[in-house]
């Protein structure tokens, strides 16, 4: 983690539609939703985008609360190179 990062709060939701990641994580693992699938069901990254690298993860990982990310750490954590509409990766 670089010193320049922000490690004071958390990432754990999606501002826009106030969502937690916790949330998220469970109606993703209950209806079997990718992530294309859990924005059609909750529109979550559909407003700013933020958070979509991080629902990402979530969705990879099982996480629900990150430190603020660089775009290469995000990239680095997916490991898939794929674009986000964010366009943060």
């Amino acid at each position: 983690m670089s010193e320049s990062q922000d490690t004071s709060c958390a990432v754990n939701r999606c501002l826009c539609h106030d969502l937690s990641f916790e949330n998220l994580r469970g109606l993703a693992e209950e209806k079997g939703l990718d992530f294309e699938g859990l924005q059609k069901e909750t529109n979550c990254s559909m407003g700013c985008g933020l958070c979509e690298p991080y629902v990402r993860l979530m969705l990879k990982t099982g996480k629900t609360d990150f430190p603020v990310l660089s775009a290469e750490e995000i990239e680095r954590e997916l490991g898939d190179g794929g674009e986000t509409r964010s366009g943060l990766i």
